[in-house]
């Protein structure tokens, strides 16, 4: 909730690309660091929690920023595009989360490299969009 409280105050002095971006960037680099320890030194309970709270908090950030670019990109029919955009996250989530359990439930490491693979997927998407307003109409 933190995370959407600061996107709310800083989204009109940065910009929605910006703050998408840096979410993604801190979300990214807390599950990198994550998985890094977790290979390392096995873990905690302070270190999964720890870069779990700054992975969370980051998705309240960049969830903000991916809603406010689909709907402006899709204004011309906004229920179908808050619908393709609500579908495919739970599409995608339904998918992915029995993966973390498949391959294992005695370690973190398999859930630190789903997040891992899945938000690096996002910030290339997220860095190969389309600028709004570019799109030829």
């Amino acid at each position: 909730m933190g995370g959407s409280v600061l996107f709310g105050r800083l989204v009109t002095r940065f910009g929605v690309p910006r703050l998408l971006l840096t979410g993604l960037a801190i979300a990214l680099g807390s599950s990198a660091v994550l998985i890094a320890l977790l290979l390392t030194t096995g873990g905690s309970l302070a270190i999964v929690g720890a870069c779990l709270f700054l992975v969370s908090t980051a998705f309240g950030m960049f969830f903000p920023a991916v809603t406010t670019a689909v709907q402006e990109s899709g204004r011309d029919a906004p229920g179908v595009t808050s619908a393709l955009l609500g579908g495919g996250q739970f599409l995608v989530g339904g998918a992915i989360s029995p993966l973390a359990g498949l391959f294992g439930t005695t370690s973190a490491v398999p859930l630190a490299a789903l997040l891992l693979g899945c938000l690096t997927l996002a910030t290339v998407a997220a860095l190969h969009r389309e600028p709004i307003g570019s799109a030829a109409s």
